[in-house]
């Protein structure tokens, strides 16, 4: 109800605090409604798989850490080609493949246990950080494509109150989800005593919001952020 009332007073406003009217350009609608369920999933994996390394795997925190550092150069080292990327494929395409590769990447770690050798885990965290960095980039770049210079502040407020909001959201959602992995086989993790087997369901179902979007993705005009692109 207080949110019901909180967009009608918003709509009456010429210049509210949140204005959801920027939901009418057609980019910027699909990184806040796709972009917020590529969040869920890409927010939850760096939550989830620390946890997954030290908790269900036994590793200590200076192994899972050292392990988590392709995770992170994955995310570094994507930034030098993806402008590129998306200057050649254009938001449309890379979109729908990179989040399509995201899911794998999510299954995949999901799938580890703790004989997978190391080298196999550094891959596979590299490309959930290589997956996570290009989608990052292309929302942040994409929410701008249709957006007026008198309407930027606007959606600049109302992108960063969104990636903020979907952080937050996509961390609960990965505790959640392993809480209910563990209490669907009869555990009691009260004690934080996760079996890997929790840690394969709960990143199962952390990967639907991602698979979600791409239906999203594909609707979106071939020529969407085509400006940027020509810009750039």
């Amino acid at each position: 109800a207080l949110g019901t009332a909180s967009l009608r007073h918003a709509a009456r406003q010429a210049h509210p605090l949140l204005d959801f009217r920027l939901m009418r350009h057609p980019t910027f609608a699909v990184t806040v409604l796709a972009g917020s369920l590529s969040r869920l999933t890409i927010d939850a994996v760096p939550y989830l798989v620390p946890l997954m390394l030290q908790v269900g795997f036994g590793l200590t925190a200076f192994h899972a850490g050292m392990l988590m550092l392709a995770f992170a150069l994955g995310n570094l080292g994507m930034k030098a080609f993806t402008t590129r990327i998306l200057e050649r494929f254009g938001f449309r395409a890379t979109a729908v493949v990179n989040a399509t590769l995201g899911v794998l990447f999510v299954l995949l770690a999901g799938a580890m246990v703790p004989a997978t050798p190391a080298a196999v885990l550094l891959l596979v965290l590299l490309g959930c950080g290589v997956t996570r960095s290009m989608q990052y980039t292309l929302l942040a770049t994409l929410g701008y494509a249709d957006i007026g210079d008198p309407e930027k502040g606007a959606a600049s407020t109302l992108l960063s109150v969104n990636q903020q909001a979907c952080i937050g959201l996509a961390v609960a959602f990965g505790a959640l989800m392993l809480r209910l992995a563990a209490a669907l086989r009869g555990g009691q993790p009260t004690d934080g005593a996760f079996v890997p087997a929790d840690f394969h369901y709960a990143f199962m179902i952390v990967a639907v919001p991602l698979a979600l979007s791409i239906p999203r993705y594909l609707r979106m005009d071939r020529a969407a952020g085509a400006a940027l692109r020509a810009a750039s």
